[in-house]
């Protein structure tokens, strides 16, 4: 697909950009101020030859001077021009010339259809012009027939191992707390080729509803990709989680990088120097707040002659003790 960008600045600036791609492998690119089309990839400029390249070059010359709608609001305003065509095989199944102006759908044309079709009240007038013999029609309805296909398919045989390279992931699972009694997990799967990827959680061996808060399909400058799947749970978590990545180069999808379950939290509580048992199973005792204490602290004696000069903490019925990582013990509330 081609991804071309417009920005015309109020002073009658034009600027211009241009991103060819295969599969979202960037291929080649085109700027008002280079005002060449630079091959990012070697196979991909021996694929489609170097008369190829020097006619698009000049081809984008001329549509930098005038990419611009002719009337519009005064201020800076952007006009962006999606490209496509696919193969099923070696079969035409789809293509289309889409415009965008200040980041709204504005018209398209499709391969099998015969005009534009506007996508926004204002784009009414340039579709009646462009569908009445335009010049610029005729290119598009060409293209699309024709030199996009073609030019996909002298790139499929040329990228043919380039395109069928298998790179796995590197994954990593972490989680952290998060604010209102919650946790957040994410599963960060990085480095991959091809592009497409299916990251999901499981949670006590079953798959769980994708999670909402996921940053999609990134781009790496190498022309890998990574993403980012999170999941918030309650941090009182009593299951298993982990993070479960589909992809190519890794065969049948495998939960990897496990969470293992939160630390069982005790009802009974520590032995709290001066405490006694409520018989709602909470504990009263004295030892400092705002701070977690550590074993040493719970078997700890006051110092001869002296009392603990800390408040007095009183636990509600359904709460207990929780044993931390590092061997501290804090205050859980059990829903």
């Amino acid at each position: 697909d081609i991804l071309i960008t417009g920005l015309n600045e109020p002073d009658g600036t034009h600027r211009f950009f241009m991103l060819a791609r295969l599969d979202g492998l960037a291929l080649a690119s085109y700027s008002s101020d280079t005002r060449e089309v630079k091959p990012l990839r070697e196979w991909a400029a021996q694929a489609v030859g170097a008369s190829y390249l020097r006619k698009k070059t000049q081809e984008f010359r001329q549509y930098s001077a005038s990419f611009f709608l002719p009337v519009s609001p005064p201020g800076t305003h952007t006009l962006q021009l999606h490209v496509n065509c696919a193969l099923d095989g070696d079969t035409p199944v789809r293509g289309q010339f889409h415009f965008a102006f200040d980041g709204q759908d504005f018209l398209i044309l499709e391969r099998d259809q015969s005009v534009w079709v506007p996508l926004a009240p204002g784009a009414s007038n340039e579709t009646h012009f462009w569908n009445a013999g335009h010049t610029w029609t005729l290119f598009a309805k060409e293209f699309l027939q024709e030199e996009c296909v073609d030019t996909l398919r002298s790139l499929l045989r040329g990228g043919m191992e380039a395109l069928g390279r298998q790179v796995p992931p590197g994954i990593s699972v972490t989680y952290r707390d998060a604010p209102h009694g919650s946790a957040t997990l994410s599963c960060h799967a990085r480095g991959f080729y091809p592009r497409p990827i299916r990251v999901s959680w499981v949670r006590d061996g079953t798959e769980i509803l994708p999670p909402m808060n996921a940053s999609g399909i990134l781009p790496h400058a190498d022309g890998t990709y990574q993403i980012r799947q999170s999941l918030e749970i309650p941090s009182r978590w009593g299951h298993g989680y982990a993070c479960r990545v589909n992809h190519s180069s890794l065969g049948e999808p495998v939960p990897l990088r496990s969470v293992p379950p939160r630390p069982a939290c005790s009802k009974q509580g520590p032995a709290l120097p001066g405490s006694a048992p409520r018989a709602a199973g909470g504990w009263a005792g004295s030892y400092p707040m705002n701070r977690s204490l550590s074993p040493q602290d719970l078997q700890a004696q006051p110092p001869l002659g002296k009392a603990w000069r800390v408040p007095r903490l009183s636990l509600p019925p359904g709460a207990g003790f929780c044993l931390r990582p590092g061997g501290h013990w804090s205050v859980a509330l059990w829903g």
